[in-house]
């Protein structure tokens, strides 16, 4: 996504909470999407016990900054504002001859 002009309305809308805890129990926040730009994107990389290799790559659609519902105020936790994140997960397997049925 690209950076919009500072006077550019933003928008707003309504998220799970980001606190864990919180969004299990259904409890909603507004949420003001930030617009940003990708700096740098590279998969994770990780080996299993059979020798597979498994690379994942998360592809964010959209982060957002949570809101008090009530007075619209950046929210807080341990001194640091929260935020959500919609993203999709790309995963690609890579097994080794040995794991693989003829």
């Amino acid at each position: 996504m690209t950076m919009t002009e500072k006077n550019e309305p933003r928008r707003v809308v309504i998220i799970a909470h980001p606190d864990p805890e919180k969004a299990k129990t259904g409890e909603t926040v507004k949420g003001l999407i930030l617009d940003f730009e990708t700096v740098k994107e590279e998969w994770g990389v990780y080996k299993l016990e059979d020798g597979t290799r498994v690379k994942i790559k998360i592809h964010p659609a959209q982060f957002n900054k949570a809101l008090d519902p009530k007075t619209d105020q950046v929210l807080y936790k341990n001194g640091q504002p929260m935020y959500g994140l919609q993203a999709g997960v790309e995963v690609v397997y890579e097994p080794t001859e040995a794991v693989l049925k003829p």
